[in-house]
């Protein structure tokens, strides 16, 4: 359908710090989609997992996010 956008993504960061042995790994996958009513109402949903890891066993987590909404225009 014309009025459907779907988006996906994938992040991956490492953080190093000098003079210390923590390193840091963070995995981010999502989803989206909207959908175009008209040209000023936009209905959306997002999904997004979060996987933290570091060499600080206590640091460590997992993480979901999901969004829906209305976006109005004017």
């Amino acid at each position: 359908h014309r009025y459907l956008i779907g988006t996906a993504g994938l992040t991956y960061t490492t953080q190093h710090y000098e003079g210390a042995s923590v390193q840091e790994r963070e995995w981010k996958s999502a989803l989206g989609v909207e959908y175009f009513i008209n040209r000023e109402v936009t209905l959306f949903g997002k999904y997004q997992h979060t996987a933290f890891e570091s060499t600080d066993q206590a640091r460590n987590y997992d993480a979901d996010e999901m969004r829906i909404g209305v976006r109005v225009r004017k």
